[in-house]
């Protein structure tokens, strides 16, 4: 007769099944990372301002003569003339690990998608926030310049609270 003991593979076995479980608990409410990762949303889009290009790299539109005209003396760049686009972006937390990013500036939209009313076929000359606006709410994150560099570090810090939880960023 042989006799085999199982004690400490079914401790190794119970150890992993509780690693699991916390991983599974944490992949279901990401909530505690989303935070960290709607404030590194509104650091890249400071970084545009700050840069005048949008996230992928691109180099915004130059300003028209007439805009020049208008501003003159007032010397700011790009965007910067009142600081309420810049300053009215929030970045917020919600249920089903989700973000939701606003900006109660009332005219962010032609900015970063286009004016569609005034002119459809006119592209977005100012984006400013890391994604891509597909149509119907639906949107496609970035993957060049400063925007894929967020993307990749938040996919990564993603898998990393998933494993090990907050403590581990």
């Amino acid at each position: 007769m042989i006799q085999i003991d199982t004690t400490a593979m079914t401790k190794q076995v119970h150890k992993h099944s509780d690693k699991l479980t916390k991983m599974q608990r944490r992949a279901s409410n990401l909530t505690p990372i989303l935070q960290h990762i709607a404030n590194d949303l509104l650091v890249t889009i400071d970084d545009s301002f700050i840069h005048e290009e949008s996230p992928s790299g691109k180099k915004w539109e130059a300003l028209k003569p007439s805009t020049m005209a208008r501003r003159k003396g007032k010397g700011r760049g790009i965007l910067h003339l009142t600081g309420k686009l810049r300053a009215g972006f929030r970045a917020s937390v919600l249920p089903g690990n989700r973000i939701k990013l606003t900006n109660s500036s009332g005219y962010f939209d032609p900015h970063q998608r286009g004016d569609r009313k005034r002119n459809p076929a006119r592209p977005p000359q100012r984006a400013m926030v890391p994604f891509h606006a597909l149509g119907g709410g639906t949107y496609k994150a970035m993957t060049t310049g400063r925007a894929g560099v967020w993307r990749k570090k938040t996919i990564a810090r993603i898998k990393r609270y998933i494993q090990r939880g907050l403590g581990a960023q």
